[in-house]
């Protein structure tokens, strides 16, 4: 085993790991590790071998892991909840054991942590008039004792909260989830870990009482579209949004033809249904360009 052999493998590792080629990083790695036991070269490549393990784990667990919302809107005061698959993909069962890094004082403890979820809920809330807002919380929690996962075996973890005020017409709930574990065996060998994050999931929330728009939405813009009285804008936009296919021409059709005789807020609304309604966003809030489109789109 020849020391610039050796220099040559280890270069190679290392453009492995930058070009996140995790696989061949640690096939290279471990090949390199034997070949290198019992040299001046062993503790590095050692070393190697395990940050590569350690960077592949990480990869794969993410790769297979996935998010799952068992509803796909909720109303406000109602609890929305999403499962979080943990998944191991490997060949080897995985300990995520406690971090312990005395650093990550996030829960206001004194003592070490153990590892931790750190959840990211970012919400956009939107009006009937344009208007829109974002908030994101984190929120850390404990992950408990050490998951132990066999070769293709999942965990679930759970994680809801009820939507509260203040609230808009349309409140889009995006959370993150992001699994801080300290370390695991892999190979007879405890690698760290850093952090493991499952896919975003996304629930919509809408105003108490939204059903009865999502029963009849076309007759429900009509009726709204029919008199002119302040705080039916909800009403115009919800409805434009809740068009079925059937009906999304003849919807987009009577709020073209209110553009003519809206002003002010119910003009918006007018703007926020045809938004919703076609996705061409580009076309923005001016009645002309939307008169323009219509037209065009008519002939």
């Amino acid at each position: 085993f020849a020391f610039a052999d050796a220099v040559d493998r280890h270069t190679a590792v290392q453009v492995a790991l930058r070009s996140n080629d995790w696989a061949r990083a640690l096939e290279m790695a471990d090949s390199l590790e034997k070949a290198a036991d019992g040299t001046s070269m062993a503790e590095r490549a050692a070393a190697l071998s395990e940050l590569a393990a350690a960077r592949y784990v990480q990869a794969e667990v993410e790769r297979a892991s996935w998010t799952e919302a068992p509803r796909q809107w909720v109303s406000v005061g109602e609890e929305v909840g999403v499962l979080l698959h943990i998944e191991n993909p490997t060949d080897r069962t995985l300990v995520f054991e406690d971090a312990h890094l005395p650093w990550w004082n996030l829960l206001g403890h004194n003592e070490d942590l153990a590892s931790l979820w750190e959840f990211t809920l970012e919400t956009l809330d939107q009006d009937a008039v344009g208007n829109a807002w974002k908030d994101t919380v984190r929120v850390h929690r404990e992950a408990g004792p050490a998951m132990t996962l066999a070769p293709g075996e999942s965990a679930i973890v759970m994680w809801a909260d009820v939507v509260r005020t203040p609230f808009a017409v349309l409140r889009r709930l995006q959370l993150g989830a992001i699994l801080l574990p300290g370390s695991t065996m892999w190979g007879g060998r405890r690698i760290p870990l850093r952090r493991i994050r499952v896919p975003k999931a996304e629930i919509l929330a809408y105003p108490r009482g939204v059903e009865e728009l999502m029963d009849s939405p076309l007759g429900s813009l009509r009726k709204a579209l029919a008199v002119d009285t302040p705080g039916l804008e909800p009403h115009i936009a919800l409805s434009a949004r809740f068009l079925a296919e059937d009906e999304r021409e003849e919807g987009i059709a009577s709020l073209i033809a209110s553009l003519d005789e809206s002003t002010g807020e119910r003009l918006q609304a007018v703007l926020t249904g045809l938004l919703w309604s076609t996705g061409h966003t580009a076309l923005g809030r001016d009645p002309a360009a939307w008169r323009s489109w219509w037209k065009a789109k008519s002939r």
